[in-house]
């Protein structure tokens, strides 16, 4: 069945288009370099199918394209009943979830992994943005304005210091996966397939909506790569993203 991938959203946030408007390149035999068969190369909006709607809350700290901590773009709402809302507690982080399926041959239990990794990261703000480097790693390449894990780095930090979570950030679920390159053997290209069952909210501790995410299915093609078979899987590069209807997997 053909399957299409429209480009993302031109409304997305322009920051994060600044961002990771980039040549993205694949990482080639054990991290050198390639590029994707056919030379399908594209930006992307987004470092992390959660996160479409947060980038606006990023801002470059000067003339650098690190991300920094700025306020919400928007009006917040009320996210609830008042008294629900002045009760309501930043959830305490406890233990992050394993990563043992960092280390598996099975693409899918890598995929479900890191989604549930980052899952985890998306809904405690009280976490250490170092965490972020469990599933990120930075491309073997030079010439890029900013990496996957800055980008995500900036995020958990903002989360932390406003003190914001994702509600329901545990709905999106990988749903599939398809490996388009595996030749070389310590580096994958992958499309995953992801679907978001229910509405999720970015809040903070007095109930109020600073974005939210709609139901929805989304795929993003990007690069893993490992040091050897005894290191674990992590994301290195985005090379597109785009949208999956119910009927194509």
């Amino acid at each position: 069945m053909t399957r299409h991938f429209p480009p993302a959203a031109r409304g997305a946030p322009a920051l994060l288009a600044v961002l990771m408007v980039a040549t993205l390149v694949v990482a080639g035999c054990d991290r050198g370099s390639q590029t994707p068969e056919g030379g399908e190369l594209a930006e992307t909006p987004s470092p992390w199918p959660d996160d479409d709607a947060t980038p606006a809350a990023v801002a470059p700290l000067g003339d650098t394209a690190s991300p920094g901590p700025s306020t919400p773009s928007g009006v917040p709402t009320p996210g609830g009943d008042a008294d629900q809302a002045a009760a309501r507690k930043v959830p305490e982080a406890g233990e992050p979830p394993p990563l043992d399926g960092l280390y598996s041959d099975d693409e899918l239990e890598v995929a479900r992994t890191m989604a549930d990794y980052y899952a985890w990261l998306m809904s405690h703000p009280n976490t250490d943005p170092e965490l972020v480097d469990k599933i990120f790693d930075e491309p073997r390449e030079s010439g890029y304005e900013a990496t996957r894990r800055e980008i995500a780095h900036g995020i958990v930090k903002q989360y932390k210091d406003h003190k914001w979570w994702w509600t329901n950030s545990e709905s999106l679920k990988v749903v599939d996966i398809e490996v388009l390159d595996k030749r070389a053997r310590n580096t994958r290209v992958v499309r995953i397939y992801y679907h978001r069952r229910t509405d999720a909210q970015l809040i903070d501790v007095k109930g109020e909506v600073h974005s939210k995410r709609s139901p929805g299915r989304t795929a993003v093609k990007e690069v893993w790569a490992r040091d050897d078979r005894d290191s674990p899987w992590q994301t290195i590069s985005v090379l597109a993203t785009g949208r999956w209807e119910k009927g194509d997997r």
